[in-house]
């Protein structure tokens, strides 16, 4: 092989301590000799079934010797109906770890997990399982307070009673107030006002006139 060459050559990592060229020649040599048995070893077995099948006759003492042999072939089943095998601990894929009980020794991420983890980032000095099992339970505490916390006040909407319908956006009478961040019909082409004086009556009056208005 020239050096540099970057494919795959079987073998290689066995040979070392040579030039590129001689560890390459050496890795290739082994590997044609490996398959070279395994091709022998097939034909053994097919002569083996030949023999054995009366196909082919023993002519040389080597050949005689395979007719020696413990097993005959095709090799005959055990049974007609085997029993499958399963394996008692199968792996069973669990449940995302937020959703997992705080006491439950899984609820954590494996090391190399590079997603967010909500309160990782307050917490240092453990290693990242036992570091993101912490800060799992303690952002669980903290959705389980909020929720607590959240009573609802006198003024909020009861049960079944709904809000009253809006009839309009732009009141005509006075401007948005500020902050509002929705859109406003040609405000954007406005000046030299301020916010609640370029919105008043948003939809009645042109942009010329919101200009010249005092």
């Amino acid at each position: 092989m020239v050096s540099g060459y970057t494919g795959f050559i079987p073998r290689k990592k066995n040979y070392f301590s040579k030039t590129y060229r001689e560890t390459c020649a050496d890795a290739i040599a082994d590997f044609e000799r490996e398959q070279r048995r395994i091709a022998a070893k097939k034909q053994e077995m097919e002569l083996i079934n030949a023999l054995q099948t009366g196909r082919t006759r023993a002519q040389t003492e080597q050949e005689k010797k395979l007719l020696t042999v413990n097993y005959r072939t095709p090799l005959k089943a055990i049974t007609n109906n085997p029993i499958p095998w399963k394996f008692d601990n199968s792996y069973k894929a669990l449940t995302s770890p937020y959703f997992m009980q705080n006491k439950d020794p899984n609820k954590h991420f494996i090391s190399g997990y590079t997603g967010y983890v909500p309160r990782a980032q307050f917490l240092l000095g453990a290693s990242y399982p036992a570091l993101t099992n912490c800060a799992l339970i303690e952002f669980d505490q903290m959705l389980n307070k909020t929720k607590s916390a959240s009573i609802p006040t006198e003024n909020s909407v009861k049960e079944n009673e709904t809000l009253p319908r809006i009839s309009h956006i732009y009141p005509s009478e006075m401007g948005m107030l500020p902050q509002y961040t929705g859109h406003i019909p040609g405000y954007k082409y406005q000046f030299g006002h301020t916010f609640q004086h370029l919105t008043q009556n948003a939809l009645g009056m042109s942009t010329i006139q919101k200009q010249i208005l005092d």
